[in-house]
C-alpha cells in the first residue's frame, strides 16, 4: 500500500519515555511522537468528541459520567443491583430491529411497554434503552422500581426540567390470574402514563409478558387506555434471525468460562447449528448452561 503516514494506537498507558522508544522502533514509518497514541490520548479524544462515545454504546462503560446518572433513593438497593446487570447487558447485547423500534416509540409517546414471551429479551431490550436514554442528558435520573406504579409517585419530580427515566420490570407480575391489582392502582397507571406522556423530559419503560398484558387489558379498562397499542413493542422470537440467534450464543460463550476443550467440542459436533435451529430456543435458555455449575459434571 506504500502509505505516507503510519499512526499507532493502544488501550496501555503510555509515558513521554515510551512513545519515545516506539518511535525510534518504528522511525521513519512514524513521523513524529504525536502519531502515537496511548490511553489517555484516547480518552482526551474521546471527550474532545462526545457524538463518537454515543454513537458506540460499549465505550459508555469506560464513561463514569454516565455511569453516576443512576440514583439511589428509597428503592436505592433495586436500582444500585439493577445498574450492574446494565452494565453486563451493554458489554453483552446484540442489536436487533426491536432496539430501533421500541427507541422511536419512547421518544415519540414517552413510554413504551416491552411484552412478549418469557425469555425472549424484554428485560434485556429495557437496559438498552436506559442506556440510549441517558447518554444526551448531563442530568438525567435512571429509577427502578419493583413490579408496582406507587414507587414511581415517590420519586416522580414535579420539576418539569428534571429528567428522569423509570423502569418497571415485570410490572404485572408473572401470574396475574392468581391476583388483581390493588384498589385504584388502574387509575394510577392512567395517571402516571398520562402525565409521562404529557411531559418534557419524564419517560417510563413497562416490560411484562405478552399473555399478562392481554388479561390486565381484558380485566381493567383504564390500563386497556393508558398502555394504547401504539405504545407498545412485542417481542417476537420469529423476527430473529438465525445470525440474531447466532450472534446472542456466541456473546454468551464469549463471556463465559467455558473452557475451550467444551468450545471445540461444540463446534466439531456442530452442536451450535443445533441449538441456534432448535423450536424452543430463547436468549434465556442459553445463560444457565454456560454457568461452571452445570458444565462442570459433564465432559468435552
Amino acid at each position: 500500500l506504500k502509505p505516507v503516514r503510519y499512526l499507532l494506537s493502544t488501550s496501555v498507558s503510555l509515558t513521554p519515555e515510551n512513545k519515545k522508544r516506539i518511535y525510534q522502533i518504528l522511525s521513519p514509518f512514524i513521523q513524529n511522537e504525536g502519531d502515537i497514541y496511548g490511553k489517555e490520548d484516547l480518552n482526551n479524544l474521546l471527550q474532545m468528541h462526545p457524538d463518537i462515545l454515543k454513537r458506540h454504546y460499549k465505550l459508555w462503560l469506560s464513561d463514569a459520567q454516565i455511569l453516576e446518572q443512576i440514583i439511589h433513593s428509597d428503592i436505592e438497593a433495586n436500582t444500585f443491583l439493577r445498574k450492574e446487570e446494565i452494565r453486563t447487558t451493554v458489554k453483552r447485547y446484540v442489536p436487533n430491529p426491536s432496539l430501533e423500534k421500541a427507541q422511536k416509540i419512547l421518544n415519540q409517546y414517552h413510554y413504551v411497554i416491552i411484552s412478549g414471551a418469557p425469555g425472549i429479551g424484554k428485560t434485556t431490550l429495557a437496559h438498552m434503552l436506559v442506556y440510549l436514554s441517558l447518554t444526551d442528558t448531563q442530568n438525567g435520573q435512571f429509577i427502578c422500581t419493583s413490579s408496582t406504579i406507587q414507587d414511581v409517585l415517590k420519586v416522580l419530580s414535579p420539576d418539569p426540567n428534571k429528567k428522569q427515566i423509570f423502569l418497571i420490570d415485570d410490572c404485572f407480575g408473572s401470574n396475574f390470574l392468581d391476583s388483581s391489582l390493588a384498589r385504584g392502582e388502574d387509575n394510577q397507571f392512567e395517571t402516571i402514563v398520562k402525565h409521562i406522556s404529557n411531559s418534557k423530559n419524564k419517560y417510563i419503560i413497562f416490560t411484562t409478558r405478552e399473555y399478562i398484558l392481554t388479561q390486565v387489558q381484558t380485566k381493567y379498562d383504564k390500563i386497556k387506555t393508558a398502555f394504547s397499542e401504539q405504545s407498545k413493542c412485542l417481542i417476537d422470537l420469529e423476527n430473529y434471525t438465525k445470525k440474531h440467534k447466532a450472534d446472542i450464543l456466541y456473546n454468551q460463550i464469549a463471556f463465559s468460562r467455558l473452557p475451550n476443550e467444551y468450545i471445540q467440542s461444540l463446534l466439531k459436533e456442530k452442536t451450535h447449528h443445533f441449538i441456534i435451529n432448535h423450536k424452543a430456543y430463547t436468549p434465556r435458555l442459553i445463560e444457565p448452561v454456560l454457568q461452571p455449575t452445570f458444565w462442570e459434571e459433564y465432559t468435552s
